[in-house]
């Protein structure tokens, strides 16, 4: 071939491997990318949903990344900045959006977001935002929410309950002498009184702690990553006395109120503002209340598989003690209605409850000192035999922990069921209930359970963790229940809480029976 010829060929092969170039990015981005995209939406989404707006700008951004041309993408990501209060980065992303997509979608959100005006540094003075939104269609819980599980521990707990429940980890003195016990997973520090420390630094068994310091607020509260006021805090349900004072000996501004008997100090400013996660608090547990003194609990009957009330005939029968099935019966009551309501003593108890068309359980439950003890009973209709259903239930915080099954049908068919997609190929599995905002209940249905599948829990929000949660995982086969809760050392964010393999329940991590 001469050298003309060659000349004249380079710059068209080239040309065409240009072309072919271009071709396998838009068959790579239809296929890989394409379902990465999809993936990352919708993450973004359910972040956006949660409320945990850092996550969801964080995929959102990563969505326009795979595509500059959906819409969706931007949209969701100028309302994560809107809601997070950062309204001229919210303008920004849609002028982009707009730039790129010519949509009217973009632009008319964007004449809105215009209207409301831009902050000049992106920011929106706390408390302008409202306690609730909509968004995808329902409406979310935004408000200040304090962690119940561990409110209940701090108003009566022990060394020996804290030990059994998270492990005792070490023990630490000050230079003024005072001892700071912690205990797994849990970034919160106790301080008891060296009477009751032993040589080793650990409490006596019956010993609790007279002070109590969280490592930060997003351990026992959700909603405050940016800040709030004393009247939002007056909102909260339970708490009481909320008014802003200076502290006798530090001198710092606080809010001080009362929860679940315990006495609460957050750093404020002279407003009664806090303003974030990263403050000074402290938290004091009640003196031991007499043993004559009795405290409302009230309860509502839910169905694991739709989670509304319970209006079957039930009996509910009350025994003290945790996982006390056998034991005497110290209080009976029967309902029709779904709700009911005992007097107790501050401790804790087993409830027996026996619903009628239902599985009849046991649930155990704790009574502080304050007549502000509140909880959903999640109860199981019957199981065909050949199903399984799992029903996971937790706390006020985390806002949101997520079930997932993961596994190989017998169909061969590889399945995974979660918020994100519902229903697994031929039935197999299906997620019937998703709560997304505390004391909730997540519940998967297996109709094909001779298949291998894992069930784990995610903590989907960024608030608490699944140690602290409060979180209960119960399995009910046909003739047989487990009730599964964390191990000591679990994982904040990830709980692999038992395997199915062929019918049979194996591999369980955590404690249960």
């Amino acid at each position: 071939m001469n050298k003309k010829v060659i000349f004249i060929m380079v710059p068209i092969i080239v040309v065409l491997l240009g072309l072919m170039a271009v071709l396998i990015a838009i068959v790579t981005f239809n296929g890989g990318d394409r379902s990465v995209f999809t993936e990352r939406l919708a993450v973004a989404q359910k972040y956006l949903d949660d409320g945990d707006y850092s996550n969801a700008i964080s995929y959102f951004e990563d969505a326009i990344k795979l595509d500059d041309s959906n819409e969706d993408a931007y949209l969701g990501l100028a309302e994560a900045y809107y809601k997070s209060g950062r309204v001229d980065d919210a303008i920004r992303v849609l002028e982009d959006g707009y730039a790129k997509t010519k949509s009217d979608r973009i632009r008319a959100k964007l004449d809105e977001y215009r209207g409301s005006g831009g902050s000049g540094d992106g920011v929106v003075s706390m408390g302008s935002l409202p306690d609730s939104q909509e968004s995808g269609g329902k409406t979310l819980d935004t408000s200040l929410i304090l962690n119940d599980t561990l409110f209940d521990m701090f108003s009566s707990y022990t060394h020996k309950q804290y030990s059994e429940k998270y492990g005792f980890k070490g023990s630490d003195t000050t230079n003024e002498g005072e001892i700071i016990v912690s205990y797994i997973n849990l970034d919160i520090a106790f301080y008891y009184d060296k009477a009751v420390v032993r040589s080793s630094g650990e409490p006596l068994d019956e010993a609790t702690p007279y002070k109590i310091v969280s490592l930060g607020l997003d351990k026992i509260c959700s909603g405050a990553e940016s800040g709030f006021s004393l009247d939002t805090l007056r909102r909260v349900p339970g708490v009481t006395d909320a008014v802003v004072k200076k502290h006798e000996t530090n001198l710092k501004f606080i809010d001080q109120f009362n929860y679940r008997g315990c006495v609460v100090f957050f750093e404020s400013d002279e407003a009664g503002n806090v303003a974030g996660v990263a403050v000074w608090n402290e938290i004091y547990p009640p003196q031991t209340p007499s043993a004559a003194s009795t405290f409302t609990f009230v309860g509502t009957i839910k169905n694991a598989t739709n989670y509304q009330t319970v209006t079957a005939s039930t009996e509910i029968r009350v025994r003290p003690g945790e996982n006390n099935k056998t034991g005497e019966v110290i209080d009976t009551t029967t309902t029709n209605t779904g709700e009911f309501m005992f007097k107790l003593p501050a401790g804790d108890y087993t409830l027996e409850v026996r619903p009628t068309g239902f599985i009849y359980d046991y649930f155990n439950i704790h009574v502080s000192s304050s007549d502000d003890n509140k909880k959903d009973i999640v109860v199981s209709p019957l199981v065909a035999s050949g199903t399984i259903r799992v029903v996971l239930t937790w706390g006020s915080v985390p806002r949101d922990l997520d079930g997932h099954l993961e596994g190989t049908t017998s169909q061969n068919k590889n399945i995974h069921v979660f918020w994100s997609d519902m229903i697994a190929p031929d039935g197999a599995a299906k997620l019937d209930v998703d709560n997304t905002n505390g004391n909730g209940c997540e519940t998967i249905t297996i109709n094909d359970i001779n298949g291998s599948y894992k069930y784990y829990v995610n903590r989907f929000s960024s608030d608490g963790s699944i140690g602290s949660s409060g979180a209960v995982v119960k399995v009910y086969t046909d003739g047989r229940t487990y009730t599964i809760t964390p191990p000591a050392n679990v994982d904040p964010e990830n709980w692999n809480v038992f395997e199915i393999e062929n019918g049979a329940i194996k591999n369980i991590n955590g404690n249960y029976d």
